[in-house]
């Protein structure tokens, strides 16, 4: 009798474990769900894991402050960077709307191609709306810390990550002024 209850106590810890590590992670709005085309080609490659750095990006576009706006956002984004940018799918990881939720760009497991340098070894976020001179809703940079907190979870990058500005490994003025003064707040910020 005493082995069962040591064993039941087992499976309520395991349980307990795998309840509480998904619960760190964010609900994503699948590609499907978005409207996504297939990728063209399959060169891009998989991420390596765990990855070293998150470069967080905007999209210089209006924001979306609904799902539907933001759905369309982002099929819009995708077809900008597959018909004119050459890319095989749209070049974001995720991306978040200013309705608060993320959406699934390329994923987890696949790199993109923005920066050669940092493509494989980078989880790429980009926030839907132009952040130059006014900050994303807080909903917004939450809904970051948590996806960014998933990940470590998931081993998808490292627990010594760093987190950059798109500016501070390219020339460009990506993430915008007001978001890249923010993410220098955040703990994990990386100087470069």
């Amino acid at each position: 009798m005493c082995d069962f209850r040591i064993f039941f106590a087992l499976v309520g810890l395991v349980l307990l474990k795998l309840v509480s590590g998904s619960a760190q992670c964010p609900e994503v709005v699948s590609r499907q769900s978005w409207g996504a085309r297939p990728q063209q080609r399959h060169g891009w490659g998989s991420l390596a894991v765990p990855a070293a750095y998150v470069i967080v990006h905007h999209t210089r576009t209006p924001k979306c402050t609904t799902r539907r706006n933001c759905e369309k956002m982002v099929r819009s984004l995708q077809n900008v960077h597959m018909k004119y940018n050459g890319r095989d799918d749209i070049g974001y990881n995720f991306l978040i709307g200013e309705d608060g939720n993320i959406y699934e760009g390329v994923g987890w497991n696949r790199a993109v191609t923005n920066i050669p340098s940092y493509d494989r070894d980078s989880l790429h976020i980009a926030v839907m709306g132009d952040y130059t001179s006014t900050l994303p809703d807080e909903k917004v940079l939450d809904a970051m810390k948590r996806l960014i907190q998933c990940a470590v979870s998931r081993s998808t990058i490292d627990v010594n990550y760093q987190v950059f500005g798109h500016r501070q490994v390219e020339l460009d003025d990506c993430p915008g002024t007001r978001l890249l003064q923010e993410i220098k707040k955040w703990p994990d910020w990386g100087y470069y």
